[in-house]
């Protein structure tokens, strides 16, 4: 059984079911350990036109919001008393980041939602493009945990 697990969320409604429903699996199991991840561009000011002020600003906001999505979804886990680690993790493209992290990192597993952000319209089960990236990058396993209906 695995015993490090990586789960890349990204405080979308679609992550947050898939770390209730890992949480819900995982409960009573506290020799399994879960590492929350949240991954982001920052804007590099010796790239872009932005204003280096105006990059920082943007890039505070970013690191706020990362914190506050693994705050989100640490809440499933504390109240089943799962031990967690969190990962704020920068760089692009985001999957090739999350990829990085699990293969150089001590898991087990990767276990993600099927989408985070990105929707149709038309059709809540389809695969997100930053999970069918991390698939096809990382050497370790991955579990992908649909939406359930909502």
């Amino acid at each position: 059984m695995f015993k490090q697990i990586l789960f890349p969320t990204d405080g979308s409604p679609a992550s947050l079911d898939a770390a209730q429903h890992l949480a819900g699996l995982l409960a009573g199991r506290s020799d399994v350990k879960v590492t929350l991840a949240v991954a982001f561009t920052p804007i590099d000011p010796e790239t872009t036109d932005y204003e280096p002020e105006a990059a920082v600003k943007h890039n505070t906001y970013l690191r706020k919001q990362a914190s506050h999505y693994l705050t989100l979804a640490s809440r499933y886990f504390e109240e089943r008393r799962i031990p967690i680690a969190y990962r704020l993790l920068e760089g692009q493209p985001i999957s090739g980041v999350l990829a990085s992290e699990a293969d150089a990192g001590p898991y087990d597993a990767v276990v993600m939602g099927s989408r985070g952000m990105g929707k149709m319209e038309t059709d809540d089960n389809y695969l997100g493009s930053v999970t069918e990236h991390v698939i096809r990058k990382v050497t370790k396993p991955v579990i992908v945990i649909p939406l359930r209906s909502q």
